[in-house]
């Protein structure tokens, strides 16, 4: 399953949603900060979770407004998104990723290019991790979970910080 999928599953669990209403939590709760969900992509990702059964459309229209597509999620959708969450808690990520493939090829470049990329790449990690730790939740509104999350990704971009340093 793709994050926007894993994502938008987890958001109909707390309620039947269209997807404007999706796509408007996805950006107030800056979920594309940290998942690969594309700023277009939600009408796509809620017809393929259609066709795949895991969730469920039905048409709504309330006094006032316009009739809305409402999308629900399915019992075999709730029981694919336990699955899936199973899954990627337990496997770790497997290290495809485009600093560790410029890496295993930098030798293209010259001594002082790569060493001025590293400054930078280490720069931009530092405004990460200033960006995740602003995200660090002041209220009760925000989960523990989501803590966590962003409690390890400053841990990552500390360790990453420390090897540039170390080379």
């Amino acid at each position: 399953m793709t994050h926007g999928e894993v994502v938008i599953l987890r958001l109909l669990m707390s309620k039947d949603m269209y997807g404007y209403e999706l796509d408007r939590l996805i950006e107030e709760n800056r979920i594309r900060q940290w998942a690969d969900i594309g700023f277009s992509s939600i009408y796509s990702i809620l017809n393929k979770l259609e066709r795949k059964e895991l969730v469920t459309a039905y048409h709504n229209k309330q006094p006032g407004s316009p009739e809305r597509k409402m999308y629900q999620i399915s019992s075999h959708g709730k029981n694919e998104l336990r699955n899936e969450v199973k899954t990627m808690l337990a496997h770790p990520a497997k290290g495809k990723d485009d600093f560790g493939v410029a890496l295993v090829v930098s030798d293209v470049l010259e001594e002082e290019e790569f060493r001025g990329c590293m400054r930078i790449y280490r720069e931009r990690l530092q405004e990460l991790k200033s960006m995740f730790q602003n995200e660090i939740p002041h209220s009760s509104k925000r989960k523990d979970r989501v803590a966590m999350a962003i409690d390890r990704s400053t841990c990552l971009i500390d360790a990453e910080i420390s090897w540039i340093d170390q080379h």
